[in-house]
């Protein structure tokens, strides 16, 4: 089947052609983006995170951004220059209850009418590029709309669709058509780019189409400096410990909290969270030994967890979720990086986490789903007077290696210049 024209039976088909740039201005301006995506500018998670990383310094004319759910809030536009949703209806969205009968609601009624919404909002825009990072329900949106436009695309993987936690809300059948469909896509792009090895080979082994950028959420030239000069002074009354951002594997975090339970008397430890969600409601909840920060503004953050001692990253001990903790990797390891924090890393032996970690001596990775022995271990780290120069040095050697965000851009802007150009040249070709 062509995959060019898969899809467009059931949509609207708009002549819309690619904005013209001229190729020796795009040597240094950025062609126009449209990002298309699940979430709205500004939103929380490690996915939006990297999104505005990669996007910094890019002057917001240059961007547009369509989201299948949510709103972005006014001050957005210093990000995009235009934002527009696709009103994802929050009430059919399928979590427990009535999973099949709303995702078959979503599909029927609500797919067809957000592809003819994103096909117009490309059609206003006329962007050189699209930028997709498929996931949930923004994937059969894109796979109805981005075809036969005459744009070409850039692909981000940072998820599979299949993993346990969609499966569990779309169904086995729907999940693995959403990965289908994000196949589909990925073997249509001009460019792609992955979030792990793994992943790129995954991607290779379903596709045949191989990644052009492994890309990561990474450290800022100015919190490599940072990193360069820091002392790493030694802790005062309290060992504290930062985790920002959503809790994915909780009963993996109930384990590192029973753990910390068990020597609090010797090790005087004090765990702060960061981030939008409260977790005071759940049974593992400890608040002597936690404290909720709530979502604070970057500034805010920096300051607080950048007070921390340590970062803590974290996927599930068991191996129930392959799809996802061998093909993913938690932006919260790079996040305490960057902030100077050396990394508790805990998870399965097979998960990406601990055998990236594995490589560079940057803080204990854990492996026991036991308390007492994720406990033993902690202790034994956490009263272990730092070694400064060598941590410096070892945590300069991955950001470098693995966590270059000026690299990122770099190398993704130039993917993006050189397939707007490729665009330019076929049209011209078509035209002449």
């Amino acid at each position: 089947m062509d995959l060019w024209n898969f899809g467009n039976r059931q949509t609207i088909a708009y002549n819309v052609l690619p904005s013209i740039v001229h190729p020796a201005k795009m040597k240094s301006a950025l062609p126009k983006i449209l990002v298309v995506t699940s979430f709205p500018p500004d939103a929380p998670g490690g996915s939006a995170w990297l999104l505005y990383q990669l996007l910094r310094g890019v002057p917001s004319d240059r961007v547009a951004w369509w989201s299948s759910s949510g709103e972005a809030p006014p001050h957005s536009v210093e990000r995009v220059g235009s934002f527009k949703s696709g009103q994802l209806p929050s009430r059919l969205v399928p979590h427990r209850r009535y999973t099949q009968i709303k995702a078959f609601l979503l599909e029927l009624i609500w797919v067809p009418l957000a592809a003819r919404s994103l096909r117009a909002y490309i059609k206003d825009q006329n962007p050189d590029l699209l930028w997709i990072l498929a996931y949930s329900w923004s994937i059969p949106v894109l796979h109805r709309a981005v075809r036969g436009l005459g744009i070409p695309w850039h692909i981000t993987v940072h998820d599979l669709a299949d993993s346990k936690g969609l499966v569990a809300s779309l169904g086995a059948k729907r999940a693995a058509r959403f990965q289908q469909m994000v196949d589909d896509l990925y073997t249509g792009a001009v460019s792609r780019d992955v979030y792990m090895k793994e992943t790129g080979e995954e991607m290779e082994r379903t596709t045949g189409a191989k990644a052009d950028l492994i890309i990561r959420c990474g450290a800022e030239p100015e919190e490599i400096e940072s990193i360069r000069i820091k002392t790493f002074p030694p802790r005062q009354e309290k060992i504290r410990i930062g985790y920002p951002g959503t809790i994915i594997a909780e009963d993996t975090f109930a384990r590192f909290i029973a753990a910390l339970q068990l020597i609090r008397a010797e090790v005087p430890v004090e765990v702060n969270l960061f981030g939008i969600h409260s977790y005071r409601d759940r049974p593992w909840y400890d608040h002597t030994l936690i404290v909720e920060h709530g979502y604070l503004s970057e500034e805010e953050f920096d300051c607080r967890y950048g007070n921390c001692n340590w970062g803590l990253a974290i996927m599930e001990l068991d191996d129930s979720n392959p799809r996802y903790s061998r093909f993913t990797f938690p932006c919260k390891f790079t996040r305490s990086l960057a902030s100077g924090l050396p990394v508790i890393a805990i998870g399965h032996p097979d998960c990406t986490l601990t055998r990236f970690a594995g490589q560079y001596q940057l803080g204990p990775v854990i492996t026991s789903s036991e308390p007492r022995e994720i406990a033993d271990a902690l202790q034994a780290e956490l009263l272990k007077p730092s070694d400064a120069s060598l941590l410096r040095s070892e945590m300069l050697r991955c950001v470098n290696t693995e966590f270059n965000a000026e690299q990122n851009r770099k190398n993704l802007h130039e993917l993006f210049r050189r397939g707007a150009a490729e665009q330019h040249s076929k049209h011209q070709i078509l035209t002449s």
